[in-house]
């Protein structure tokens, strides 16, 4: 964990280096202060001597196929006991082939066409001009065919409309219980029994 900690201070420090100018402080002591600090990370990290481990790439040691003595080095084995490296280790030639300068372009041809807006038909739950409860057969069957057909249109755009399962319970729950009156004991007063069921209504 320490070295690990020495690394990424190394590389912060490397980092804020690269952004500074050679002539920004005109006594030379600033990069005289940052090669000090360098320098004692690694010795800090010499005296720590922990292996990490590190993936071999095109910068890294020699491969399938390498020499012997370059298999059997420090680095090679995964041995990184200080922060010393190569001239031109950091240095990426072939970085410009990369860019994109035209990268809208790629990007519109790798999305393809874009699709066409969806057609949403809104389904009707209240309406004014129904009573909130039936008095006859003719108009709980109007409520509930009404209702019914709302709620196929909801459930068919339920990708479309949030909620829509919980609007058509809602509906339903409602036209049962409130649409729909309740039979009572008193043939008089029960909107069931009052009056007679046509063929065509039942």
């Amino acid at each position: 964990e320490d070295s690990r900690i020495l690394k990424l201070t190394a590389r912060n420090l490397a980092n804020y280096a690269s952004t500074l100018e050679t002539e920004s402080v005109a006594d030379g002591s600033l990069g005289g202060a940052l090669t000090y600090t360098w320098d004692l990370l690694d010795r800090l990290l010499k005296k720590l001597a922990i292996a990490s481990s590190k993936p071999l790439d095109q910068h890294s040691a020699m491969g399938v196929g390498g020499r012997g003595d370059e298999m059997n080095s420090d680095f090679a084995k995964g041995l990184l006991k200080n922060l010393r490296t190569d001239g031109g280790a950091a240095a990426h030639p072939f970085f410009g082939r990369l860019r994109r300068d035209n990268y809208e372009e790629v990007v519109k041809a790798l999305m393809g066409d874009p699709r066409p807006d969806p057609i949403l038909i809104p389904a009707v739950l209240t309406d004014e001009n129904m009573p909130d409860v039936a008095t006859d057969y003719h108009t709980a069957a109007s409520s509930l065919l009404r209702i019914c057909h709302a709620c196929s249109l909801l459930l068919q755009q339920r990708r479309l409309v949030k909620n829509a399962p919980a609007f058509v319970a809602s509906a339903a729950q409602y036209a049962l219980t409130v649409t729909l009156p309740m039979p009572h004991l008193d043939t008089k007063v029960c909107f069931w029994r009052k009056s007679p069921m046509r063929r065509e209504t039942q």
